[in-house]
This record gives C-alpha cells, structure tokens and sequence, in this order.
C-alpha cells in the first residue's frame, strides 16, 4: 500500500461492479472489465464499509464501529479496526488517502 494510514486518512468506498447478500454473507465484484474480482465480506468487513460510506476518516471509523458494535473482547479497538481496513484495502474495496470526505453522498458536484 503506498498511503501511510493515519487517524485522519480518508478512507473511501470503491464503485462495486455488483454485490450480492444472503444469509449466507455478502459477496462484492470489484475491479475493471475484464478482470473483475469476487470478494466474500466478512460480517465486520460489511460493517466497515458500510460505516465508511461517502468517505471517513479512519479516527472516524474507529469511532463510528465501536458505537454500532461496542469494543472488542479483551480491548484493542483500534487494532482491529486497523486489520480490517487494510484487508478490505488489499481486496481493493476501499481506497485510502485519495479524494475528499463526503459529508452527505447527495452533495456530489460534478
């Protein structure tokens, strides 16, 4: 990765080519034609992107997973919010450090 992640890095929502949930999980497809990618999403994983939405900082996603799910057994918060966001960055889901926080995703100017 070549963005170092700091607590006010903007973390933002790749365009999925599709997503798909069942009770199962939630798949996602990613990347250009014609190399798409199908990545399974964990329950936290989903969570997190969910949580990032428009675009977060990653101090505000911290913040934001541990209202919606509380703190981890045994601590380490920060930790695990760390793991999940590089995963989901090396899946190419998310991206880091590029473009700017949207506050509200209907405020998009072209």
């Amino acid at each position: 990765m070549d963005v170092p992640l700091h607590p006010d890095t903007v973390l933002a929502r790749i365009p999925l080519v599709d997503e798909f949930t069942t009770e199962d999980g939630t798949v996602v497809m990613v990347g250009v034609e014609p190399l798409h990618r199908v990545v399974r999403l964990s329950p936290l994983g989903l969570e997190a992107l969910d949580a990032i939405g428009g675009g977060t900082s990653l101090a505000e996603l911290e913040a934001e997973l541990g209202s919606r799910l509380g703190a981890p057994p045994g601590g380490g918060l920060a930790e695990r919010v760390l793991e999940i966001v590089l995963a989901l960055l090396s899946a190419e889901v998310i991206s880091a450090g590029q473009g700017h926080k949207k506050d509200n995703q209907d405020d998009i100017r072209p």
